[in-house]
């Protein structure tokens, strides 16, 4: 039995490999607003940060098929 570094024995993504996914979801969220922020000599506030965390938050648990409640 050989060992694939994508999948585990259930035959599903392995969860490191949905941290990087996770984090290149927020990365493209991210990194126009900053941008654009610096652009307009703007501050992206806590609030557009943490609304941009639950978004790509709902974006990983939406592509791993997994109810929305599930940690």
């Amino acid at each position: 039995m050989t060992i694939n570094p994508f999948l585990n024995s259930e035959r599903q993504l392995r969860n490191g490999w949905w941290i990087l996914i996770f984090f290149l979801v927020l990365a493209a969220f991210l990194v126009p607003m900053i941008i654009m922020a610096q652009e307009y000599d703007e501050v992206v506030s806590m609030g557009r940060q943490a609304l941009v965390i639950l978004l790509a938050s709902l974006i990983g648990q939406l592509l791993r098929r997994k109810p929305l409640a599930e940690p």
